[in-house]
């Protein structure tokens, strides 16, 4: 390995050891106060049936709604298998937002289950690892490899 190499790798464990002090010392403890809830239904140009969903970030903290949801029919025993929407997004405090979802208008009462995580330094660690070369992505410890997260579900929608 050449020597700026190595200095290069000792400066960004030097960085990431800072971070994690630093998050270590500051981390408060905020709770994740977002709701899902039906706003109406609206139809595309092709007549496909869409439902509106008002997400609110109730939180005192910004927080990340990953793109990916789940699906719940009343009458059926298990969620849907999760699907994927958009991208990630992230809501400040008090903010709200409108999504679009397709309409299971066709059986019975349903409802939707969002992801978030809160949008602190630890998630920008973990999403920092993932920028870092492979041979440096192995020394971040197993705490920021991943970012717990919080289901939220809609209320039930009923057709």
């Amino acid at each position: 390995m050449s020597i700026r190499k190595a200095i290069g790798a000792a400066s960004a464990l030097t960085l990431f050891a800072i971070a994690l002090l630093v998050w270590a010392t500051t981390h408060k403890d905020s709770a994740i106060n977002v709701t899902v809830s039906f706003a109406g239904y609206t139809n595309t140009a092709n007549r496909v049936r869409l439902a509106v969903l008002r997400v609110n970030n109730g939180s005192a903290i910004m927080v990340r709604r990953w793109a990916v949801y789940d699906v719940k029919v009343k009458s059926e025993r298990m969620p849907r298998r999760p699907r994927c929407f958009g991208q990630d997004t992230l809501l400040a405090p008090g903010q709200s937002e409108l999504y679009l979802f397709p309409a299971y208008t066709n059986e019975g009462d349903w409802r939707v289950m969002l992801y978030f995580s809160k949008a602190d330094l630890h998630l920008s660690l973990v999403d920092a690892r993932e920028k870092l070369p492979s041979c440096l992505r192995r020394l971040v410890p197993t705490s920021f490899q991943s970012v717990p997260s919080e289901p939220v579900w809609s209320d039930w929608i009923t057709n």
